[in-house]
């Protein structure tokens, strides 16, 4: 298999998501062990681990765009990787909270060149035809990978009873192997058009504009769940660690037919992606009502088994490609970078803001209610800035 395949690049980007999203996601559930050992006393300072993760992802978002369509992929993403490899490290060897933070943000800024850079490239060697089902499936590497980060960090801490530092050292190797991966794979020269600036006016209209609020919407309730949907189940819901760890595995489990079975339909009914993607959010903010407000075990599953099939990483290659088509171009890079930008910096304030408002009321509902909100306005936002185009986007 050539490594400048369709084939080759989706294994390769998609495993290059698997590595980040296990890092991601193993220290929620080890959420109690780290507050025991390092003596954290708040939901907002165990929340600030996440946030300042994607304080760092965020900030190099736009720099790490502008210099991909400079200096080329490879020169930009192993470095990145290399970063991404160092946070790991320092967080596992953490000894107090503020280097738990600072490995944290070494990770985060690693890992933020990668984004342009993945969805650029998939948009130069994947057919256009088989765009969206191939997007689905380089974005199901975040599935598997956050499967794998609650499930690895639930057994070994949750139920073996290690230390929390166990699962992250899991997720250092995975942070090198997929270091690995991309070195084999990437192209060693700046892309094509690398000297042509960026079109700010195709970045600055009106539907990429509307499509970062509404992927604004679509992280803030994502992040709150992957941030603290385990810590929630345990302590409000009765659950153990395990079965907490089951539960919030599903959402990403679900998402992989979710997303495929979606990427099929956009690819046959491409005019109708603004429609599916409006209802696919208002969705998202129902289920998360229901889930908030039941006390039932088999409802609040079946909530978030339908929100994993049609929530974010669903949604991610609908947005992306929308997003994509409107940029033109050979600079995508950069204007991707925006959009992420814009996107993700609600990954930054979900996990703390939902923090401080359990501390506020003793309870993560609030939390969840907050985020229905966010959800509901970004999709009629992006509903007013797409109305005109809602047939042929």
């Amino acid at each position: 298999m050539k490594k400048n395949s369709a084939a080759a690049t989706i294994a390769m980007l998609s495993f290059g998501w698997l590595a980040i999203w296990v890092y991601r996601t193993v220290l929620s559930p080890a959420y109690s062990s780290i507050a025991g050992e390092l003596g954290i006393t708040s939901s907002a300072m165990l929340g600030l681990i996440s946030s300042c993760y994607f304080l760092g992802y965020v900030a190099v978002q736009v720099p790490g765009g502008f210099l991909i369509d400079r200096f080329g992929r490879r020169r930009v993403l192993l470095p990145g990787f290399g970063l991404f490899l160092l946070g790991s490290l320092v967080v596992c060897s953490a000894g107090s909270l503020f280097t738990l933070y600072l490995g944290s943000t070494i990770a985060g800024l690693g890992t933020g060149v990668y984004y342009a850079g993945a969805f650029s490239l998939s948009a130069e060697r994947i057919p256009a035809g088989s765009r969206t089902l191939s997007t689905a499936l380089v974005n199901s590497g975040s599935a598997v990978g956050m499967v794998l980060g609650y499930s690895i960090s639930s057994l070994l801490v949750g139920s073996l009873g290690l230390s929390w530092r166990v699962p992250v050292a899991v997720a250092a190797v995975a942070a090198a192997a997929a270091t690995a991966f991309l070195a084999a794979g990437l192209d060693s020269a700046p892309p094509k058009g690398a000297r042509e600036r960026a079109d700010l006016r195709r970045i600055l209209s009106p539907p990429v504009l509307t499509s970062c609020i509404f992927y604004f919407g679509t992280c803030y309730g994502y992040y709150m769940i992957v941030t603290w949907l385990p810590s929630f189940l345990q302590t409000e819901r009765s659950f153990s660690a395990t079965a907490a760890g089951l539960v919030a595995s599903i959402v990403p489990l679900a998402s992989i037919p979710g997303a495929i079975v979606f990427g099929r339909l956009v690819d046959r009914f491409a005019g109708r992606r603004v429609q599916f993607l409006i209802c696919m959010q208002l969705l998202s903010a129902l289920l998360l009502v229901l889930a908030a407000a039941t006390s039932s075990v088999a409802l609040t599953m079946a909530c978030f088994v339908i929100y994993g099939a049609t929530g974010k990483i669903a949604e991610d290659p609908l947005i992306v490609l929308h997003v994509t088509d409107r940029l033109g171009g050979r600079r995508v890079a950069s204007g991707l970078s925006v959009f992420n930008c814009i996107g993700m910096s609600a990954s930054v304030l979900a996990p703390s803001v939902s923090g401080a408002i359990g501390d506020a009321t003793g309870s993560g509902v609030g939390g969840f209610y907050l985020s229905v909100a966010v959800l509901l306005l970004s999709a009629l936002i992006f509903l007013l800035g797409n109305r005109d185009r809602g047939k042929n986007s």
